[in-house]
């Protein structure tokens, strides 16, 4: 999990501060990057939430 976080942050530390830096730098690109990313959380939370319900 820890990893996985780092490795967002850094998918979004590069989608916003340095766009040029990344491969994606076209119109739009951002938004899906940004969709991508809460896909992956969302789907990760909700298989937490059904392994160790609160």
């Amino acid at each position: 999990m820890n990893w996985h976080k780092a490795k967002m942050r850094q998918l979004y530390e590069i989608a916003f501060l340095d766009p040029e830096a990344a491969p994606w730098h076209k119109e739009g690109a951002q938004d899906e990057i940004v969709r991508r990313i809460r896909r992956k959380y969302t789907r990760i939370n909700f298989k937490a939430r059904q392994m160790y319900p609160r």
